[in-house]
């Protein structure tokens, strides 16, 4: 009688001596109908874009950040709202500021987190965004 060897987890049986139906290929995931009805999960930055289209919002202003990109990237999928690079948030706040008083819209402008949410405050009748840094 042949001494049965002692295999460890994930070492891998010969060909061989590996039943059939273990060379045969698995079956593919049982895809049910319920599964593939459901919507796919959306982000908040998604769902904020969203929102500033319903609003008939056209701009964005802001300096890219590190903080902001995942609103970046939403608007980025979109055609409804445009964004509007700046080179200082003061300026994204100015712009959004005229841009709102002249047009009677919404305007918003968004910043990083700190002194890029501080450059905001000059401008008044606007929507303001700011970042937020996740922390585990």
């Amino acid at each position: 009688m042949a001494e049965k060897r002692r295999r460890w987890p994930g070492q891998r049986t010969p060909a061989a001596i590996r039943p059939a139906t273990l060379l045969r290929k698995a079956p593919i995931a049982d895809c049910r109908l319920a599964d593939m009805a459901k919507p796919p999960a959306r982000s908040a930055a998604s769902l904020l874009v969203e929102c500033l289209a319903a609003e008939r919002c056209d701009y964005v202003f802001s300096v890219p950040g590190e903080e902001t990109m995942d609103i970046l990237d939403a608007l980025s999928r979109q055609d409804a709202v445009r964004h509007i690079t700046t080179r200082h948030e003061q300026c994204a706040a100015f712009m959004a500021d005229v841009y709102g008083r002249l047009t009677g819209r919404a305007a918003v402008a968004m910043a990083t987190l700190g002194p890029g949410a501080t450059n905001l405050v000059p401008g008044s009748p606007m929507v303001a965004l700011t970042g937020r840094r996740w922390s585990r």
